[in-house]
C-alpha cells in the first residue's frame, strides 16, 4: 500500500472481490473504490504530485490512474489505467547473465534446501557438471531445461524455474456441451449442458438428446476434426446446426459465444463436484454427506466450512474428498472443524437437544472417511495423515503422491521464479513424507473401463467404508435423556 501524500488517501492492492486489483480508501475508512478490473496485479504504487497513482501491471507494464475518474465505489465501469510508454535501451550480455542466474540458483539451494545433506547430493561436482554447459545455451529455454536437469540430482519435489509461459499461437474454443461418446453418428449427439457454460444460455433452448449436425456451415462427418472447428473461436459466435432427430430433420440455428478453456474450468470441476455429491446421496438414502477440498487454500476452506454447517451437518457421517488437490497450508484450520467430541447434552423440556450452546461452537463430532489418491500433493497429504494420527476417521482411494516439503518462490536476477524447499515434513513417528506418502486404510486401483462409464469405484468404496463407521457409532452411542412430561403436565 502506499499513502497520498497530504495522508488523506491509501492506494492498496487486494483480491477481495475474486481479482488481484488496485483500491482506493479514504484515511477514516468512510470511503472505498476500486479502482481497476482485469486482474492486473499492481506492484511498486507511486502517487504522483498531481494525484495520479503510477504502478506496473502483472507484465510489468507502466500504467496510470487518476482516482478522481472512478464512478463507483466497486466498479469502475470502463475506466482502463493509462499506459505510460517507456523505452530505454540495455544491453545484455546473455552468457554473463545465465552464469549469474545458474549461481543463484545452485547457491539459494545450498543454502536454503530444507535438508543440509541436500539428499545426499555432491552439490560441488554439480555445479562443475552442469556449470560446463552454459556457454552452450542460446536462450532462456534452454537455460530452464538446464537447472531443470540439475534439480534432478536432488530427487525431491516443489522443485522448479520458470518465467513467462508463451501461449499457442491457436488456442481451441469450448462450447460447454458434454458429447455422448457412445453416439456413432452422423453428427453429434448432446449428453450435458454444462450449467454455466456458453451453450446454457436463456433462448439458447439445447437440450440433452439434442442433434448438431453441422458447426459454421461445416457438416460433421468422420473425416471432421472438431478441435480444429473450434480453433480461435473464443469470445466469437458459433453457429450450430441442431435438430432433435440423428437424420437432421427441421433443423434450427443456435448460436453460442464460445469461451476459453480456462474460463470453464470453475463450470466443470463444479459439475464433476456436484455429480459425486449426488451419488453419496443416492447411494446412503440421503444420509451421508460429501465435501470436496479443491485445494488448501482460504477458499476452498471457505467454500469447506459454508458446506459443512448448511447441506452437511445434520448428516449421519461425512466424506472429505482430497483427490486432485495440489496442497496448500490449511490443514490444521480444516481440522479444527472435525475434531468435536460429544461431552454434554442441552435438553429443553420439549425434547429439543444439542451439544453446544452457541452454534459457533458447533464441530463434527460424527464419522468421517477421507478419500485421497496419486494425485493429492502436499498439505492434501498432511491432511489425512493427520486425519489418522489422532483417529478422525479411516483414508480410502490410492497412495497420495509423497510431494510434501514446504517451499517458496524467490525470483532470479532476470525476473524468473525458482523455487526453495525450505521445510521438512515428518510424520509423529519421525518419517519423513516426501518420497512417502500416505497409505490409505482401503487401497482402491481405478479401472479406466470404470472410469469411461462414470463410474467412480473409490467413492462407491468411501461411501461403504463410512455406512460401516456410522452403524458402528450409532450402535454405540448413549441415547439422550429425553425429559418425559409428569402425569400433572398436560398432553
Amino acid at each position: 500500500l502506499v499513502i497520498r501524500p497530504d495522508g488523506g488517501a491509501v492506494a492498496f492492492r487486494s483480491d477481495a472481490l475474486g481479482a488481484d486489483d488496485l483500491w482506493l480508501a479514504s484515511a477514516d475508512g468512510r470511503q472505498l473504490m476500486r479502482l481497476t478490473t482485469g486482474n492486473l496485479r499492481p506492484h511498486q504504487l507511486t502517487w504522483t504530485r498531481s494525484g495520479q497513482i503510477l504502478f506496473l501491471d502483472r507484465e510489468g507494464t507502466l500504467r496510470v490512474v487518476r482516482p478522481s475518474t472512478v464512478s463507483s465505489p466497486t466498479n469502475p465501469g470502463e475506466t482502463v489505467p493509462g499506459r505510460i510508454k517507456f523505452e530505454a535501451r540495455l544491453r545484455v550480455e546473455r552468457g554473463e547473465l545465465f552464469r549469474e542466474m545458474f549461481a543463484e540458483s545452485w547457491r539459494k539451494l545450498r543454502h536454503h534446501f530444507y535438508d543440509p545433506k541436500l539428499h545426499g547430493a555432491d552439490w560441488e561436482a554439480v555445479r562443475s557438471k552442469y556449470g560446463a554447459i552454459l556457454h552452450h545455451l542460446a536462450c532462456v529455454e534452454d537455460f530452464y531445461d538446464l537447472v531443470s536437469l540439475m534439480l534432478g540430482e536432488l530427487n525431491a519435489s516443489h522443485l522448479g524455474i520458470g518465467g513467462r509461459q508463451r501461449s499457442p499461437q491457436e488456442q481451441t474454443a469450448e462450447l460447454g456441451i458434454v458429447w455422448d461418446e457412445s453416439y456413432p453418428g452422423p453428427g453429434l449427439r448432446v449428453q450435458e449442458v454444462v450449467k454455466g457454460g456458453p451453450a446454457d444460455r436463456k433462448g439458447l433452448d439445447l437440450r440433452p438428446g439434442d442433434y448438431v449436425h453441422a458447426i459454421d456451415d461445416v457438416v460433421l462427418g468422420e473425416k471432421v476434426n472438431l478441435s480444429q472447428l473450434l480453433n480461435d473461436k473464443a469470445d466469437e459466435p458459433v453457429r450450430l446446426r441442431v435438430s432433435a432427430t440423428p437424420m437432421g430433420q427441421l433443423t434450427r440455428t443456435v448460436e453460442i459465444r464460445a469461451a476459453r478453456r480456462q474460463d470453464l474450468l470453475n463450470a466443470y470441476y463444479h459439475r464433476w463436484v456436484e455429480q459425486n455429491r449426488r451419488k453419496v446421496e443416492e447411494l446412503s438414502g440421503g444420509r451421508l454427506g460429501y465435501i470436496h477440498l479443491r485445494a488448501m487454500d482460504l477458499a476452498s476452506l471457505d467454500e469447506f466450512v459454508r458446506s459443512l454447517y448448511t447441506d452437511n451437518f445434520d448428516k449421519d457421517g461425512l466424506i472429505i474428498d482430497v483427490r486432485y488437490n495440489g496442497g496448500g497450508f490449511t490443514h490444521d484450520q480444516v481440522l479444527a472443524y472435525l475434531g468435536g467430541k460429544e461431552h454434554t447434552y442441552f435438553v429443553t423440556r420439549e425434547g429439543q437437544f444439542g451439544t453446544v450452546l452457541r452454534s459457533y461452537d458447533r464441530k463434527w463430532t460424527k464419522p468421517l472417511v477421507v478419500l485421497c489418491n496419486n494425485r493429492s500433493f502436499s498439505d492434501a497429504e498432511i491432511f489425512p495423515n493427520a486425519v489418522r494420527e489422532l483417529g478422525l476417521g479411516k483414508l480410502v482411494g490410492l497412495p497420495t503422491g509423497g510431494l510434501v516439503i514446504g517451499t517458496i518462490n524467490e525470483q532470479l536476477i532476470d525476473g524468473s521464479f525458482f523455487r526453495v524447499p525450505r521445510l521438512g515434513v515428518y510424520t509423529a513417528q519421525g518419517v519423513n513424507m516426501e518420497k512417502a506418502g500416505v497409505v490409505p486404510d482401503v487401497v482402491v486401483e481405478p479401472n479406466p473401463d470404470d472410469l469411461l462409464r462414470g463410474h467412480d469405484a473409490q467413492l462407491v468404496k468411501a461411501v461403504q467404508v463410512l455406512q460401516e463407521e456410522v452403524r458402528a457409532y450409532f450402535a454405540k452411542r448413549k441415547p439422550v435423556p429425553i425429559p418425559v412430561p409428569s402425569v400433572s403436565e398436560p398432553r
